[in-house]
């Protein structure tokens, strides 16, 4: 599932967790804490802080919940078995 958002009006870290939680057919707060999984201060600090300085941007990729999950600071988010 690939789905974009506007990191000025939801978190990164929140729209991992929502996204991962409509893949995987779950309630949010079933869900183990992305804290066990990424440092959920710094992915936001720094998907947020990139997304106007440089056109090409971030993109980090992580391990959460068993799926496989990349973000931009553009925006785009994506998450795969």
């Amino acid at each position: 599932m690939t789905r974009q958002y506007d990191w000025s009006e939801l978190p990164p870290s929140v729209a991992v967790v929502e996204t991962v939680a409509d893949v995987d057919d779950a309630a949010v707060e079933s869900l183990p804490p992305l804290g066990y999984a990424v440092d959920v201060d710094a992915l936001d600090e720094l998907l947020r802080g990139t997304a106007t300085a440089d056109p090409e941007g971030v993109v980090i990729s992580l391990r959460y919940h068993g799926y496989d999950v990349s973000i931009s600071s553009s925006g785009w988010l994506e998450v795969e078995l």
